[in-house]
C-alpha cells in the first residue's frame, strides 16, 4: 500500500509549464530576478522551476505526514498554491479535478442538484485516500475551498487523530480581486477552470466563514 502511495504522489510532480507561469501571474505573483519578488521587477530571460518559486517556501515537502489545507474562494489562487507544493513532492487532493475526469466538461454544466451528488461522492473517495496517505505518513495538498469551520474542524481532527500536522494556508482576496480574475479564469477549459457566474461568486462570498483565531496562515491575494 505504502510503495502504491508513494507511487501514485511521484506521478502527480510535475515541472512548471507555460501555463503555470500565466497562472502564477494571474494569482498576484510577482517575479525579479528569474524568480518570486516584492520589488515588481520583470523575469529573466530563463525561468524557474514551480519548486523554486517563492510560493510557501517553508513548505518543502520534507514534513512527514503534513497535511496542507488550502482556504479560499474561487479565484483566490488556491490550485497555483497547491500545484506549487506538489511539484515538491506533496500530493494533491482536488476535488474539481476528480469530477472533471469524470464528466469531461465544466462542472458548471451540470444541473446544481446532480452536481452536488457528485461532488459529495468525490469528496467520500478523496476523504478515503487522504486516511491512507496520512497512514503512510505522506505530504499532501488539499486543494479544496475550506469555506465553513465546521469542515475545516472536522479535517484537522482527522489530521491529528492520525498523528500528523496541518497547516491552514487561507488565501484572502476581496470581491473585486476575484471578479477579476474569475472573468480571465471563465474564459479558459479545464479542471482547475470551473466556470463561476458573478451570481455564485457573490453567493460563495457572502456565505464564506473567515477562519479566525484557527491557526491560520494569511496570505493576502492582489
Amino acid at each position: 500500500m505504502v510503495f502504491k502511495l508513494v507511487e501514485s504522489a511521484q506521478a502527480r510532480w510535475r515541472a512548471v509549464t507555460a501555463p503555470h507561469l500565466v497562472a502564477l501571474v494571474r494569482a498576484g505573483t510577482r517575479f525579479s530576478g528569474g524568480g518570486q519578488g516584492a520589488d515588481g521587477g520583470g523575469p529573466s530571460d530563463s525561468f524557474t522551476r514551480m519548486d523554486e518559486v517563492d510560493l510557501l517556501p517553508h513548505l518543502d515537502g520534507t514534513e512527514r505526514g503534513l497535511v496542507v489545507m488550502m482556504c479560499g474562494l474561487p479565484g483566490s489562487g488556491k490550485s497555483t498554491y497547491a500545484r506549487a507544493l506538489e511539484s515538491r513532492g506533496y500530493t494533491r487532493l482536488s476535488i474539481d479535478e476528480v469530477v472533471w475526469a469524470r464528466i469531461g466538461h465544466d462542472a458548471a454544466d451540470l444541473d446544481p442538484a446532480d452536481y452536488e451528488r457528485l461532488k459529495a461522492a468525490v469528496e467520500q473517495e478523496l476523504w478515503n485516500e487522504l486516511l491512507e496517505l496520512m497512514e503512510a505518513k505522506l505530504p499532501v495538498v488539499i486543494d479544496y475551498s475550506f469555506w465553513n469551520r465546521a469542515t475545516r474542524e472536522r479535517y484537522k481532527a482527522a489530521v491529528e487523530s492520525h498523528g500528523c500536522r496541518w497547516e491552514l494556508i487561507r488565501l484572502r482576496a476581496d470581491l473585486d480581486t476575484l471578479r477579476r480574475r474569475l472573468a480571465v479564469r471563465n474564459e479558459q477549459t479545464g479542471a482547475n477552470s470551473v466556470t463561476v457566474s458573478d451570481e455564485v461568486l457573490e453567493r460563495y462570498f457572502a456565505a464564506f466563514e473567515e477562519p479566525v483565531g484557527e491557526g491560520e496562515r494569511v496570505i493576502v491575494q492582489e
